[in-house]
């Protein structure tokens, strides 16, 4: 007679594993290496095509700010509809503890000397910087453009719709988790709205000169070294 037996781990409800183990690859030298990752659970083929076909397009990636030069306005640029009954807002500083004021300083550092950001000196609108911790315990820059998109009129531009995200990708074999390094800071801000982007950071009000878009809430800042690539659960 045939006996149940419990089922495995991997078929009960959180058991399985949402990414696959990763296998690191450096796209650079040992001097000044280019980390990115693929699943380790292609086989030595295929691990081989996706390492020769990532070398061939290394030219495609960033792994700093000083290697995106950015889009040019006459291609893409972001402009703001601020209505014009709206006052602008100076919010006030935030205070923040030593260790992440010098995690602040040091990104805001980075971000000056890249020539994305630069000083204001009579801002009409001013926002305030918000350290975030990330789950790796980085300190995540954002900006807080609350105020600034309650003057901009709300952008009904519909969001994909996950499940048929999900459901395009389940034929394929293999996806790209890869994220776009800083994407935001490629587009510039329209010349007559970048004054309404300044931000007060403990170096300064400072104004990106690569500006990013206010988005609802926040806008990350920071760097992301999160690119890899993983097979697709099909």
């Amino acid at each position: 007679m045939a006996q149940i037996r419990p089922a495995p781990p991997e078929l009960e409800d959180g058991g399985q594993a949402t990414v696959d183990d990763l296998l690191e690859v450096n796209m650079g030298t040992p001097d000044h290496p280019r980390p990115t990752f693929i699943s380790s659970h292609l086989d030595s083929e295929e691990r081989d095509e996706l390492i020769d076909l990532l070398r061939k397009s290394v030219d495609c990636f960033a792994w700093s700010y000083s290697e995106m030069p950015g889009l040019d306005p006459s291609i893409a640029a972001h402009k703001l509809a601020i209505a014009g009954d709206k006052k602008p807002v100076k919010q006030t500083p935030r205070n923040m503890r030593i260790e992440v004021e010098k995690a602040v300083n040091k990104e805001v550092k980075k971000l000056i000397d890249a020539n994305f950001i630069r000083e204001e000196q009579y801002p009409e609108w001013i926002s305030s910087v918000v350290p975030v911790k990330k789950k790796n315990g980085d300190i995540c820059i954002c900006i807080d453009f609350r105020d600034l998109n309650k003057a901009c009129p709300k952008d009904d531009f519909p969001l994909p719709t996950m499940e048929i995200m999900i459901d395009n990708t389940s034929t394929y074999e293999a996806f790209s988790f890869m994220d776009g390094y800083s994407g935001y800071n490629q587009i510039r801000m329209a010349p007559e709205d970048e004054k309404h982007t300044a931000f007060r950071t403990p170096m300064g009000v400072l104004l990106p000169s690569h500006a990013v878009r206010p988005q609802e809430c926040r806008r990350d800042i920071s760097t992301s070294n999160d690119s890899h690539i993983q097979r697709s659960a099909a």
